[in-house]
């Protein structure tokens, strides 16, 4: 895949549908076995939910930022200050047809240089420790 193409840029809210079409893509993909389709559905509507990423794209000190091939969206992701000097990545999504081509590798360097931008020291990044292979 070739990711010069690739572009990052902040979500707008005409590319909220999208995202969320992508989202709903994805965790259909990745999650069951993780989670049940309850769950899976219940978070969608929670962190998706177009009127929720609204919102969160006025907030200040938040931010999402949505990576695009030529014609669609491959990935996003979103970061939030959560304290002096601390970033937290909350969001890195990247469409499972395009996993190994460094979309996510981008979408990580762009969440690191607003930390970097911001002078946070620390980025910090929650996971899931009851995955599939996970102890």
């Amino acid at each position: 895949m070739k990711t010069e193409a690739l572009q990052i840029r902040p979500l707008e809210a005409g590319d909220i549908e999208p995202m969320r079409s992508l989202a709903r893509r994805i965790w259909q993909a990745h999650y069951p076995g993780i989670i049940t389709h309850a769950q899976i559905e219940y978070m969608l509507e929670q962190r998706y939910r177009a009127d929720v990423v609204r919102d969160e794209l006025a907030c200040d000190g938040l931010w999402w930022e949505l990576a695009t091939l030529p014609g669609e969206p491959v990935g996003f992701s979103s970061c939030l200050l959560t304290g002096e000097g601390e970033m937290k990545l909350d969001k890195l999504y990247v469409d499972p047809r395009k996993h190994g081509g460094g979309i996510g590798s981008r979408l990580l360097e762009s969440v690191r240089a607003r930390a970097r931008s911001l002078d946070c020291g620390r980025l910090v990044l929650g996971v899931r420790d009851n995955g599939p292979g996970l102890q």
